[in-house]
């Protein structure tokens, strides 16, 4: 019997969902995006391979900082039980779960993506897995596609771009405006 896929949910045992720690990547991919895209006003690259379980951002003003690639919740676990008033009550827990795959996200300046970043924010570009919806590993074949990707996009006006990001993150499938779509 071969052993469970670590990037692949089982929906009838919630309790055991957890964020795999990311699968080891080349230096290299970055290196290359960096060298193909450049990089921001802050010196940060324009294009970053993020892990999916892990890649984290804070909007401003929360505080609170939140997986970009967010796939579910896990349910209420009780931690630990606290008096208070003379009644012990329940303390709960939750995980979030982000996609365990690998993204090149795309930052994008503040006057797209809005207020509550004012530093701008990195946002779905593509995202990386097989034709069945899998895990695959960021490889030559995936670099390609992101040059391509990328050579594409940049034929495109701000306000085109801008159209594109806000069609994506107003999916039914997004929570939040979190983009998780996958690419076409």
């Amino acid at each position: 019997m071969s052993e469970p896929d670590p990037y692949t949910f089982d929906t009838a045992r919630p309790e055991d969902w957890q964020n795999p720690p990311a699968p080891y990547l080349n230096p290299r991919y970055q290196h290359e995006l960096v060298s193909l895209a450049g990089t921001n006003i802050y010196g940060e690259p324009n294009l970053l391979i993020e892990w999916g379980g892990s890649a984290r951002e804070t909007p401003a003003g929360t505080g609170q900082s939140e997986l970009r690639y967010w796939l579910t919740t896990t349910p209420p676990k009780v931690m630990r039980a606290v008096l208070a008033r003379g009644v012990y009550r329940p303390v709960h827990t939750t995980t979030d779960i982000g996609v365990p795959r690998w993204f090149v996200s795309k930052w994008i300046p503040a006057q797209i993506a809005g207020r509550e970043w004012p530093r701008g924010r990195y946002v779905y570009f593509i995202r990386v897995q097989d034709a069945e919806c899998k895990y695959s590993p960021f490889n030559d074949f995936w670099m390609e596609k992101t040059r391509e990707h990328w050579h594409y996009t940049q034929n495109m006006s701000d306000a085109e771009y801008a159209r594109q990001i806000k069609a994506v993150t107003a999916s039914p499938d997004v929570d939040e405006g979190r983009a998780t779509a996958t690419h076409g």
